[in-house]
């Protein structure tokens, strides 16, 4: 290859350098050049002999086998632990107070840990919370109920 002339970045000429060299030296495919022969400065990539040098290199081959790429959380576990269920408490406040919101809590106990499993951890909080306030519901009801029978009783008794 012939030794060219170019224009640097910051205005100034350089050379000769050898055409091989040009794209270690910072020239681009819109650098001005110029060799003997020619009659004008031109832009590298318009000069037949430089043109291999400026080619659009091709972009990485894809890989033939990508990772899958998990789903990302919609939301994060805050702790890490599964939260309280309160079965134990549905079932006593089942069997003991109040029946039919003893049955809902013991529902919304057993969600919890499914839930939780699944990822909706959200989910999962509201669920055991849910359970939670049943629980106090069913308690409440089999207090009001007895208090209710007690009254009746002492007032029947009179």
């Amino acid at each position: 290859m012939k030794a060219y002339f170019f224009v640097s970045a910051s205005g100034q000429q350089v050379g000769p350098v050898a055409g091989e060299m040009l794209k270690e030296k910072g020239v681009t495919a819109q650098t001005l050049v110029w060799c003997e022969g020619m009659a004008n400065w031109t832009k590298a990539a318009d000069v037949p002999e430089l043109k291999p040098l400026f080619r659009a290199t091709p972009p990485p081959m894809p890989n033939p086998n990508p990772r899958p790429t998990p789903p990302p959380m919609s939301n994060p576990n805050p702790s890490g632990v599964c939260p309280d269920n309160y079965m134990v408490w549905a079932i006593l406040s089942t069997i003991c107070c109040c029946f039919p919101a003893g049955i809902v809590a013991i529902i919304k106990s057993n969600k919890v840990e499914s839930l939780w499993r699944a990822g909706d951890y959200t989910g999962a909080q509201q669920a055991a919370s849910d359970a939670k306030t049943w629980c106090f519901i069913s308690l409440a009801g089999g207090l009001l109920a007895s208090f209710l029978a007690f009254v009746f009783g002492f007032l029947g008794a009179l």
